[in-house]
């Protein structure tokens, strides 16, 4: 019993440890992904290049997002996030078939440091009822303008998970960059 109880203690203190970032470099954009996270998808929208969907993954089913598209696009943060809070409920139900839908919450301001700036941005508040449970969700959206590119980075996660997610976001927030 007391062996177990030391092998038990020894997985959980090296469980919470969490290793160095690994650097993520394709296309002009560079950043560090925590270690508890993964790079899920990189593709282009369009045959053009000229959009681009980065989707990573992290623990606690938090999700991490980088959109770009042209400078040029008349797409505001506002109608981003917009979008995105129209098909959610309609994702969630394909998801999840019939064991869950979204309720929509509120809207209101969020502020990020991204590569050393504070950056306003959109936070949106809505809850998944999943098998009668109803857990509570935050998504958060901030726009950076380059040279050819609107980035978008919208970050969502349970309620109850953000306060140990923020420092994995800030990690990829510090070390953006772009070509």
């Amino acid at each position: 019993m007391k062996r177990i109880s030391v092998a038990l203690l020894f997985v959980l203190c090296c469980a919470q440890n969490e290793h160095p970032p690994q650097n993520y470099a394709k296309d002009g954009i560079r950043f560090s992904v925590p270690s508890t996270c993964t790079v899920a998808s990189d593709k282009y929208l369009n045959d053009q290049h000229t959009g681009r969907a980065i989707q990573i993954e992290c623990a606690d089913n938090a999700l991490f997002s980088i959109v770009t598209i042209p400078a040029s696009s008349s797409e505001t943060l506002e109608m981003f996030a917009s979008h995105v809070a129209s098909r959610r409920a309609s994702a969630i139900q394909k998801k999840f078939v019939d064991l869950g839908h979204e309720n929509a919450g509120g809207s209101d301001t969020a502020e990020a440091t991204i590569r050393g700036a504070a950056t306003q941005g959109i936070r949106q508040r809505f809850s998944i009822e999943l098998l009668g449970q109803n857990i509570p969700h935050v998504a958060e959206f901030y726009m950076l303008q380059t040279q050819r590119s609107k980035v978008i980075f919208m970050t969502q996660v349970a309620e109850q998970h953000l306060e140990q997610t923020r420092p994995r976001w800030k990690t990829i927030f510090d070390s953006i960059e772009f070509d």
